[in-house]
């Protein structure tokens, strides 16, 4: 019985240490997809992409490292997304401020408060900023998603700032008629996006988006056409893209 406990285990010994054919394949795939975000980071010239980290797991690329500044980070994220197979990405990236582009907390509010003033896109005195370390904080009301999207961009790009919570609050001047009709139209204007894969369920000034489309530009453009609609207080983006 010694003997043929011992065989049993040898039999069993090989298999055990090859993982299957579809194991294999996974993980090449996945060292492909590492490279391909790697090539695509160096291949943007704003970024420095020396410092960065990519890992893949099941098609969600994780970003980790460093960065120079908050800039640096968007575009990292969006030069990721922009690569065939990516799901979703995970921006860990933190910013690390060099000793010439460290400021301090008033330097940056009066430069964020002058930024925005000189902003056509945001509303004049509408927004609340806080700055603590580095890290940026707006508070208000605005009319409209892109004067959301706007403040945050303008003070993004403001040297020394390290983060930005973006609290403004959409509150539309106007209420919502029709708006899942003129949403529906809208999106069937965009010849770049199938709307056969996309619901737009509508809650009262709220818009819940579903479905799947190719890639995270498709995705942008019905988000966007989705804040567009007059009358749109909040957008629930739950679109996944297909691998």
């Amino acid at each position: 019985m010694r003997v043929a406990n011992e065989a049993g285990r040898h039999a069993v010994g090989p298999l055990s240490q090859n993982p299957p054919d579809h194991h294999i394949a996974m993980k090449t795939a996945q060292t492909s997809l590492q490279k391909d975000i790697l090539d695509e980071l160096q291949w943007e010239p704003s970024l420095d992409s020396s410092r960065i980290g990519i890992s893949i797991e099941k098609g969600v690329a994780v970003l980790t490292g460093h960065v120079r500044n908050l800039v640096e980070r968007g575009i990292a994220e969006r030069a990721a997304k922009r690569v065939r197979g990516v799901t979703a990405v995970a921006n860990e990236l933190t910013v690390d401020l060099g000793r010439l582009e460290a400021r301090e907390d008033a330097d940056i509010a009066k430069a964020a408060v002058q930024a925005l003033q000189w902003n056509v896109m945001v509303p004049q005195n509408r927004v609340q900023v806080t700055i603590s370390n580095g890290a940026v904080t707006l508070e208000g009301e605005v009319g409209y998603a892109y004067q959301r999207a706007a403040a945050q961009n303008t003070v993004e790009q403001l040297t020394g700032v390290k983060s930005v919570l973006n609290r403004l609050v959409v509150k539309p001047a106007i209420a919502p008629i029709d708006l899942r009709r003129k949403l529906n139209a809208a999106l069937h204007r965009y010849a770049r996006v199938e709307m056969e894969g996309i619901n737009a369920e509508v809650e009262g000034s709220r818009v819940v988006l579903r479905g799947k489309v190719h890639s995270w530009a498709e995705r942008d453009i019905v988000q966007d056409a989705a804040w567009a609609a007059p009358g749109v207080s909040e957008v629930d983006n739950r679109i996944c893209i297909e691998a």
